[in-house]
C-alpha cells in the first residue's frame, strides 16, 4: 500500500490549530449538526488545543438538539423554543472569539462527565453546573 502524498507530516503549529478550532465554531453557526460533527472526526487528534474546541463544539451540538426535542415536546417548550436559536448563535460567537484569543473555553449549560466517571456530579466538590445543582437537590448525598 502506497502512502498519501498528500497527508501532512508536520503537527499543526499553535497558529494553524487555532484557526481551525475558530474556523469549527464559526462554520458550526450555518451548519449546525454536520459541521461539528466533520470538524471532530477530522481534528480530533490533531492536537490538544483543537481537539477541546472540537470536542466542546460538538458536545453543544448535540445538546442544542436534544434541548429542541424536549422543549418541542413540551407545551411550554412551545413558548420559549424561539429562543434555542438566538442562544446557539450568540454562544458560537462568544466561542469563537474566545477561540481566537487562544483560551480553552467551554460553553455553559452543557452536559460534561465528571472525571470520565459518569454523568452524576461528585459530592466531595458539589456540582459544577446548573444541571448538577438540580440532581443534588433532587437525589441528595450520594454514598
Amino acid at each position: 500500500m502506497t502512502e498519501n502524498p498528500y497527508a501532512r507530516t508536520t503537527p499543526y503549529t499553535p497558529e494553524e490549530e487555532k484557526m481551525w478550532a475558530v474556523a469549527t465554531h464559526v462554520v458550526s453557526i450555518f451548519f449546525e449538526g454536520l459541521a461539528p460533527l466533520i470538524a471532530y472526526i477530522v481534528f480530533k487528534d490533531k492536537g490538544p488545543f483543537l481537539g477541546h474546541h472540537v470536542k466542546e463544539s460538538l458536545n453543544f451540538a448535540i445538546t442544542m438538539v436534544l434541548v429542541a426535542i424536549v422543549l418541542a415536546v413540551s407545551i411550554v417548550g412551545w413558548l420559549i423554543l424561539w429562543a434555542l436559536p438566538i442562544y446557539y448563535v450568540v454562544f458560537r460567537i462568544i466561542a469563537a472569539v474566545k477561540t481566537s484569543q487562544g483560551e480553552f473555553s467551554k460553553f455553559p449549560l452543557i452536559w460534561v462527565k465528571s472525571d470520565d466517571k459518569g454523568i452524576a456530579s461528585d459530592p466531595r466538590r458539589g456540582p459544577r453546573h446548573v444541571y448538577e445543582v438540580c440532581l443534588l437537590a433532587s437525589l441528595g448525598a450520594r454514598q
